[in-house]
């Protein structure tokens, strides 16, 4: 069996003088914590919602509408959307584990995550646009 690397930089646990499943555990700098912070927002999957919210607004409009509502638009359909990914990979974190697809994601990596699940939680919770972001 081919092993596929991981998506997420490792560091042998023995130098640390730590044990771990596999003898792997996800180094935490911030380069990697960050990208693993973006990377469970799923940005490809906003990408396609952006894509197809500007084309939307413009049939409903029947014409062009105002530049802030697109842009309030856009900005809140990513937090939002950056938001209930996250919370996603957190809630289902215990699935992905055993998922050979999903087993590579920042809560799961090698049995310990690039994050904590506390760090995720946090994280989506701060994207998500509560009632302080419906001034549109």
């Amino acid at each position: 069996m081919t092993r596929v690397p991981s998506a997420f930089p490792v560091a042998a646990t023995a130098a640390a003088g730590q044990s771990s499943p596999g003898g792997f555990r996800p180094r935490r700098s911030p380069r990697v914590i960050g990208g693993a912070l973006v990377a469970l927002t799923k940005p490809r999957i906003i990408e396609l919602l952006l894509v197809t919210t500007v084309p939307t607004m413009l049939l409903a409009q029947h014409g062009l509408p105002s530049i802030r509502l697109v842009l309030v638009t856009l900005v809140g359909g990513t937090l939002a959307a950056g938001s209930a990914n996250t919370i996603n990979c957190y809630l289902d974190r215990d699935i992905d584990a055993v998922m050979k697809r999903t087993s590579r994601r920042p809560l799961v990596v090698n049995g310990h995550g690039t994050i904590k699940p506390w760090e995720a939680l946090a994280w989506g919770s701060s994207w998500a646009p509560g009632p302080r972001c419906c001034w549109a």
